[in-house]
């Protein structure tokens, strides 16, 4: 083995190393739950999943809100974010819809 595939192989190796350590101390300061303005975007991802557009959850209990002409709650933030998560919304809907998950209580 050349010294290059060496030098290669143990870049890698501290690049996870490194990694592993910043996944780790993240989960450890973590809150666990989802700040106000990303349980909104995710609400508005999964109403589009749902092709109900891009208003609000009725359920998502949050003061950062304007009310449009259909009477319907709506995010001030422009949709970037929450189309960004999509993939992630349609499965996690998904798996609701296959464990028979409640929908009311389960929130990812």
């Amino acid at each position: 083995m050349s010294d290059k595939d060496q030098i290669t192989k143990h870049k890698l190796t501290g690049g996870m190393l490194l990694f592993a350590a910043s996944f780790l101390l993240y989960s450890l300061a973590s809150p666990g739950n989802l700040p106000g303005d990303t349980e909104i975007r995710w609400s508005v991802a999964r109403q589009i999943v749902r092709n109900k557009g891009l208003s609000i959850e009725d359920t998502v209990q949050t003061w950062n809100f304007a009310i449009g002409i259909d009477g319907r709650r709506y995010c001030f933030w422009g949709p970037g974010q929450s189309i960004c998560l999509l993939p992630f919304a349609g499965f996690g809907l998904a798996l609701e819809k296959v464990f028979l998950i409640d929908p009311d209580t389960s929130d990812l």
